[in-house]
Parts: C-alpha cells; structure tokens; sequence
C-alpha cells in the first residue's frame, strides 16, 4: 500500500516540527573555562558569568580541542595543523604576514589527528553529559508528539515484552559499546562538517582564511604556504570564535552520542543487547529498537556520504500484528539528517512505502518477529534506499553529510551502500 494523500500531509507536519526543533538547538551558547577568561582579558572583553555558568557542566571545550593550551596561535591550512611561532621566519617556512611583522607556522600533522587525540580522553564524560541533557527531551519527542499513539492493549502489552520480545531479543550478545576510536572519529566527522577548512587564531584574533591571488591590501593579514596564498578576509574576537564552535561541539556531541549505551538504564531501557533493545516511557508507551552502526551511502553523484550510528523504534501499541505496524510507524529516536527522514528532530518517522502483501506477510508472523522485520526493513531503507526511483524528503547532498574516499571508509570498517547506476539507453532511462 502506497503512502495517501493524508499520509503526506502528517509527514509534512513532521517536517515543519523537525525543523522548528532544529532552529532551537542552535541557538549559540556562551563559552566557560578558565582559559577563555583570559583569551578574553587578551581581547578586552569579559564573557557573561550567568552564560559561563550556564554552560559549566560541559566537560569539554573547543580550546582544549584545538590545542590552544600548547599552541595559543595556531592557523589551520589545508587540513593541516600548525603553531605560530614569534620569531624570524626561516628559508620557504610556511609565514602568517600581520601588522608588517611575518611569523613562521610550524606545521606538526594533520587537523583531523589533532581532534582525534583531543577527543578521546573525553569521550566519557561526553557521553555522560549528552544522555543527561537528552533524556527528558528523547521523552518528550515520543511522548509528547501529536503523532504519537496511545497503547490499545495496555494489559497485554506487558506480557508481550517480558515474556516474548525481550527473551527474543537475548538471542544477541550483550550490548558492546562501539570502539572509541570509530565514535570518536564519527566526532570529528561532525566538526569538520561545521567548522570553516581553513582558519587562525592569533594574537587574540579569529581569522576565517580563503585563498587569494594578487597583491593583499595593505595591513591584511596574509598566510603564506608554499605557493599558495591564505587572506583573513573574516575575522573577529577569538573569545566570540571560541562561543561559536562551542555551541558546534555541543550539537555534534548530542547528535552523535543518542545511539551509544552509556547509561541506557537511566533512559527507560528494560533490555538492551548488541542489536536490539525494548524502552518504556515515561507516559507508558513500549518502543521495540534496533541500533544501527555507521555506514556509508553513495549519492547520485558518485561521491561517498559518511552516517553516523543511529537507533530507530516501533511503538508497540498492540499485541496484533495488524495494529501496530502501518505505513508510517518506524521512528528514528533522537536528532538524525537522512533522506527518507521527514523532519530532523527527534522522533520523526522513517518514510518507507511498501504493498499491502509486505504487512500481509508481516500478520501472518508471531508479533515479536513482525517488529523486528519491519525494523530491519527500515534499516534497509535509510541505508539502501537510495535510488533512481525513490523519493526522498531531502536530496543527499543539502544533508551536511561528511564524503569520505573510499580508502577511509574501507580504513574505518563501514559497509557503503552504493546508488544503482543504470546504463544508458536501459529501460526506465
């Protein structure tokens, strides 16, 4: 059965709440830490204290993740990494020219390394950090949604999960958590996404850097690498720089840390294994869940977009098959960009039109079985549903979605799924 004219409308609901919900979260927050207080003594500015308290159970900042404690003038070029030095600059170093005065930049690896590093010790406490601040908005975001349905089978429902599904679900091994390495790599995935390719921080500055040919104007901060030539066009306080990419850091930490375990007792999970797990809310309603780790889905124009892990659900609203799973009832959990993902809030629904014999099928199936069917059938959507005859809320391409080579995703171990070119001439072209 193929989604109605009704079904289209409640999508773009959907849509429009995802969005509205989006807009608040990036709202810009106000930096905190010891280290910002002097960077902004440097720039004879003082950030607000009710802001710096506001934000002060955020275990990590985006000075530490650059390194401004060892390199307090850096610029970042080419996807490299380098520390401005104050000294007479040697022959063919790479040079940060500012006020007629030239300083050499000491490269010392690439950026995504440097991130890398930086994040790993931290990984811990951020995950602790984003299940806090998720938690009661997770709940909200099912519990709370027009769409949301109420049990119909409250008696049986109980039963049903202690006694068929979670048992079901046990098959799997017991929960891992995902190598730090690949989240943390996921992490600087975000960041680089958001974060402007080439930038500086020095002498209490800011500096978005873009190449330049020509002779600069006079006094116009220049960087000088090689043969190719970098100017300051945009710059501004390093204090407001720093608020700025906070505020990224933190939204690339709650989008990315809904799918890992790290306290999943404390947000209504009554099972949670490798794959599958079984979450009550707080207003009653069952979700049966399947985890999904990172992949990677090739566009249309061939070029290789990287996702991060996520987990969708179902809401069991009867213990009949017949019911509870329909056309649109597949929910991604938490904040997630896809194509086939109606809004980009939490708990938007998964847009996965099938025929009527697919829920036929699906009745005839112990109900246990059906949900976890049709959450697998899900999962094949968002990750192989990209296709010359799909049609998808958002093109691939306004997602904001990393592209990595083949080589990285080969290097980091994630299954790419690839679009179905057809030749030309082929019957549908």
């Amino acid at each position: 059965m193929l989604l109605a004219g009704p079904t289209v409308r409640r999508i773009h609901r959907e849509r429009e709440m995802g969005m509205r919900q989006d807009r608040e979260l990036t709202r810009p927050l106000a930096p905190a830490g010891a280290r910002r207080q002097r960077l902004a003594a440097r720039s004879g500015r003082t950030p607000s204290r009710k802001k710096v308290a506001e934000n002060a159970a955020f275990p990590l900042d985006m000075a530490t993740v650059l390194g401004l404690g060892c390199d307090p003038e850096l610029a970042v070029m080419e996807g490299r990494v380098g520390r401005i030095c104050r000294r007479l600059p040697g022959v063919n170093e790479p040079v940060v020219a500012l006020a007629e005065k030239r300083w050499p930049i000491l490269f010392s690896g690439p950026f995504r390394e440097r991130l890398t590093r930086s994040l790993l010790p931290h990984l811990s406490g951020l995950r602790h950090w984003a299940e806090a601040q998720r938690k009661a908005r997770d709940y909200a975001d099912l519990d709370g949604s027009d769409l949301a349905m109420m049990p119909r089978d409250t008696e049986g429902l109980g039963p049903f999960v202690h006694e068929r599904l979670i048992p079901r679900l046990r098959d799997a091994a017991s929960f891992d958590e995902e190598e730090d390495m690949v989240v943390a790599e996921s992490l600087v995935d975000g960041l680089l996404t958001r974060l402007e390719p080439e930038f500086a921080f020095v002498d209490g500055r800011w500096y978005g850097l873009v190449p330049f040919c020509g002779e600069p104007e006079p006094r116009q901060p220049e960087f000088i690498v090689g043969k190719n030539r970098f100017l300051g066009l945009r710059a501004g306080s390093a204090v407001d720089a720093l608020a700025r990419y906070d505020t990224v850091l933190r939204e690339v930490v709650r989008a990315i840390f809904p799918a890992e375990g790290g306290g999943w007792k404390e947000r209504g999970y009554l099972y949670r294994g490798k794959e599958g797990a079984v979450m009550r809310t707080p207003a009653g309603r069952y979700f049966a869940c399947l985890q999904m780790p990172p992949y990677v889905v090739e566009g249309d124009d061939r070029k290789l977009y990287s996702f991060e892990a996520a987990e969708i659900g179902i809401q069991i609203v009867s213990t009949d098959a017949r019911k509870g799973i329909r056309p649109v009832s597949v929910q991604v959990l938490h904040a997630y960009r896809h194509m086939f993902v109606s809004g980009w809030g939490g708990g938007n629904f998964i847009c996965m039109p099938r025929f009527e014999n697919y829920y036929e099928e699906l009745s005839q199936l112990p109900l246990e079985e059906a949900l976890l069917r049709h959450l697998e059938s899900a999962r094949m959507t968002l990750c192989a549903g990209y296709t010359p005859l799909s049609s998808p809320a958002h093109s691939i391409q306004t997602l904001g979605r990393p592209i990595l080579s083949e080589e990285e995703a080969q290097r980091r171990g994630l299954p790419i799924y690839r679009y179905p070119f057809r030749a030309k001439g082929s019957a549908g072209f």
